[in-house]
């Protein structure tokens, strides 16, 4: 079943939480400035939250995106370690962090071959641009993370920290 929510309501709701306000203050503000119970009721969904702000369980609509906090130090410090392996590791495990989001990017086989990895790292940017920043900056984004690649994890990771429960 696919929920319709007011997206103003789930930007809001989106902002807010990163700004480190609870579900049930966000409810409150939003009620009182006139939004139906169900309206509300629909973004939350949408985010695959509660009204308390825990994360509903895994349901027919799909597993609660999970988003694990990782220091940015330590993704640059085993990153020059590993002489870039952890890199390719990171790539991986946070496109699969955006797909449980609702992103849509590929395999990570695509890494490995020339040329699809263009496509691959265009998805990717894709992904975080609609899942973590809710922009329409793909472009941006893509050539952003194609051409000085160094400062992707950076960005992503730092977003995706906010993200993370």
């Amino acid at each position: 079943m696919h929920i319709m929510a007011d997206q103003r309501i789930v930007q809001y709701i989106n902002d807010n939480m990163r700004k480190g306000y609870k579900l049930p203050q966000l409810r409150a503000e939003l009620l009182k400035a006139g939004y139906s119970t169900g309206s509300i009721d629909d973004a939350m969904a949408s985010l695959g939250v509660g009204s308390s702000g825990v994360p509903k369980p895994p349901s027919a609509s799909g597993p609660v995106p999970a988003v694990k906090k990782r220091g940015l130090v330590f993704v640059y410090v085993i990153g020059i370690i590993t002489l870039g392996i952890y890199f390719l590791y990171w790539h991986i495990v946070t496109k699969d962090e955006m797909n449980r989001m609702g992103a849509k990017i590929p395999t990570a086989w695509l890494l490995i071959i020339p040329i699809a990895n263009i496509y691959w790292l265009y998805k990717y940017a894709e992904g975080y641009s609609q899942v973590v920043r809710h922009d329409d900056n793909t472009i941006l984004w893509f050539l952003l993370f194609w051409l000085v690649s160094i400062v992707t994890p950076a960005i992503v990771q730092t977003d995706l920290n906010k993200l993370a429960q």
